[in-house]
Parts: structure tokens; sequence; C-alpha cells
């Protein structure tokens, strides 16, 4: 059975269910979906991602399991993410009192449930926050949970090619870089600034209507302010808007500041639709370039363009995200979504968008959710573990 052909019948089997007010197939041990009158191979034999887990919600908590589907840490946390550098944040408690820690990928607490705030690990070190919500105050932690980077910050952001942005001040406060010792090394002067990304950041110069530059890790104005919206680098270009109304448009100049592709779409970006979910590490990154390709808006519908800016998928979807692997989601305007490759066809049909929804992949699984229950599916459309789980995040390696 190839794969659209498969996809199409499991999606199918289970919107039958669903209609008929039966409850969704249970699995048995050989990892396949039963009916009543067909079984399909759920493919498990597949998967070859060792390492790999991903916080899934049981009921109100959250645990983790491996790319078998099987839980390798119970469900006891009232929130959970996904691993990076080897440690996952988790959190225990209500919005009223919950405290933040990191655990390993054994389950273990590697540091201390204490935090009133954290951020997942980067470059080594990790963002938290201590104090009173609406008045917290940032600092930085490494793996062994010991305060590297003192608490003193009003916000702070992740560390990227070794530079992270702080702000001191309240939300009018100015916005600067720190290195890995917590020495200022570009002073706050912007009134608000983006991560490093291949050498240059995105600050916004003057107050609140100022215009964008880039600098580079000196603090040196490289592109001098004027643009009215700008995104990060991603494979030598970036998205940057002239007019500040929905009417601006947007193009695209390379680290020089000089336009490869000239402002001429009037949206090259949007932010990922919910679909329901709060699951915050679902980021579309669609206005970055990804293996040759970005997604822009002409008329009222998205197409991809290279790196010259010559349409290469014409523009025919109503949502269109960033490609990985190969395999891009989009969403056609019978509200259908399904995965196509950079020529355009799908390699994934098209399916109902609700109650049934694909994620974007993420190191080649992508959340698959059937009415109210969560599940994945490999890339090429294969389910490898069921829907049964009432919320899902990405699959990450635990190293």
């Amino acid at each position: 059975m190839n794969n659209i052909l498969y996809i199409l019948i499991f999606s199918t089997l289970l919107f039958s269910c669903s209609d008929s007010g039966e409850s969704a197939p249970e699995s048995d041990e050989r990892g396949t979906l039963k009916t009543d009158d067909v079984r399909i191979e759920t493919k498990l034999d597949t998967v070859t991602m060792e390492g790999m887990l991903a916080a899934v919600k049981i009921g109100d908590k959250w645990g983790y399991i491996n790319t078998a589907g099987e839980v390798v840490i119970e469900p006891k946390f009232d929130s959970a993410w996904s691993f990076s550098e080897g440690l996952a944040v988790v959190r225990i408690g209500d919005s009223d009192s919950d405290k933040w820690g990191y655990i390993n990928a054994e389950g273990e607490v590697a540091i201390e449930i204490q935090f009133d705030h954290a951020h997942s690990f980067s470059e080594g070190l990790a963002v938290v926050g201590i104090g009173s919500k609406g008045n917290l105050t940032y600092g930085y932690i490494n793996p062994e949970g010991e305060i590297v980077i003192e608490i003193l910050f009003d916000s702070a952001e992740d560390f990227s090619e070794g530079l992270a942005v702080v702000r001191i001040g309240d939300y009018h406060g100015k916005y600067g870089y720190i290195n890995p010792e917590g020495e200022i090394v570009i002073k706050p002067q912007f009134a608000s600034a983006r991560r490093f990304s291949e050498g240059l950041a995105v600050v916004r110069i003057g107050d609140y209507r100022g215009k964008y530059a880039y600098i580079n890790a000196a603090g040196e104005v490289v592109i001098e302010p004027q643009f009215d919206e700008a995104k990060d680098f991603s494979e030598g270009l970036a998205g940057v808007k002239i007019g500040r109304s929905y009417m601006g448009k947007w193009g695209y100049i390379d680290a020089k500041g000089e336009y490869v592709i000239e402002p001429q779409f009037y949206d090259a970006y949007s932010s990922q639709e919910s679909n329901g979910r709060t699951n915050t590490e679902y980021v579309d990154n669609a206005w970055y370039f990804s293996e040759g390709l970005v997604r822009v808006m002409i008329g009222d519908k998205w197409g991809y363009i290279d790196r010259e800016g010559k349409i290469v998928i014409e523009p025919q979807f109503e949502l269109a995200f960033f490609f990985d692997n190969g395999l891009a989601l989009v969403r056609k305007n019978d509200k259908k979504k399904g995965y196509i490759n950079t020529e355009g066809e799908f390699v994934i049909e098209p399916q109902v968008d609700y109650p049934f929804y694909i994620s974007t992949l993420s190191n080649g699984l992508a959340v698959l959710k059937i009415d109210d229950k969560h599940g994945y599916i490999n890339a090429k459309g294969e389910a490898v573990i069921e829907p049964q789980f009432d919320d899902a995040r990405s699959f990450r390696k635990t190293k």
C-alpha cells in the first residue's frame, strides 16, 4: 500500500469511529491499529531515531515517551517541555504557586524545582526568573544549577552565537547584549533587539516608533536603520518590510543590506496558527529561508519563491510553513492539510483539518491530532504512534 493510500485509509477509519460515537481503536502489542475488519501496520520498525523523547500529557499530568510510544518518564508534572542539551524544563504546581526546574533523560530531578520561570538550555546556559508574576528578575544558570550570571535583568533571552539579549529597566527600558560571563558587551541602547543569527542581529533604533537596523557582534550598525519590520538572517538573506501598515511590502536583503529581492510581497510571514494548541515550541519560522525556499503571500494565497525571487511553487495555499527535510506543511482552501515537496507535489495528500490535525515535522516526526487525542506520523505519512495522548510536544534528542 503506498503512503498516500495508507494515510487516507488511516484518516477515514478514525473519522468513522468518531462519527459513530465509538472510542478510538486500541493498539495491540504488535504495534497495529485495530478496527472491526481492518488491520493497519503502524511501521514502528521504521523509526530509528535513538535517544529521542517527547513530552506528552496523559490526563492532567505530563510525562515523556520514546519513539516506540512507550512511557519512559511517568506523568507527574503540571507542565513539561522538550529536552535541550540533555535537560528538560518541568513545572510543579498550579499557576498561583508553580515552580520550575529541570530533569534528565531518566526522569530524575537534575536541577531543583525552585524557579518562578525557566527557559530551556541554549549554548550551555539557561534563563531563570525569580519573583512574583509580572515582577520577575532574570539571570542564568549552568547545567549544575549554579547561578553563573547574577539574577538582575528585567528581561533576558537565550544565548545565540555567544551573546544574549537583556533589558535593564521596565518595559520602557533599553536592550543590550551580554556574553556568557555576564559582561555587558553591547550596552543597553535599543528599543528592541533580537538574537544573533549568521553574525547579525535586528535592533530598533530610538523609541518604539524607530526604524530597524542590523548590528554586528561588536555592536556596530552595519545595515542602517531604514526598515519598518525586519527578521533574522537565514541562509544569507533576511526578510525586511517597507511601510508600517498592512499595505507595507516585504523583500529580502543580503548581509550587506542590498536588496536581493525587492519589496513586493504584502506579507512574507505570519504567526503559527494555534489549532487549539498552547505549545510554544511550535514556532513557525516561515519568514526565514529554509532549504532555499521561503513562503510569500501573493494576492490572498501562499506560494514559495527561491533566493532570486522566482516563484517556484505557485500561490495556491491558505496557509504554508517552512521546509524541513524536503517537506512543508500546507493547507488548501478546503481546510485540508498535507505535505508537499520542493516541487510543490503532494507527498502526503491533504486531510480534513478538523478534527484531523498535523503539525510541522520535527526530527522526522509530526504530531497527529484526531478529535482530542494526539499521536505521531513520520515523513511518509505513516502512523508510528497512534493518537492517545491529551497533548503532545515534538520529539527532541536527549543528548
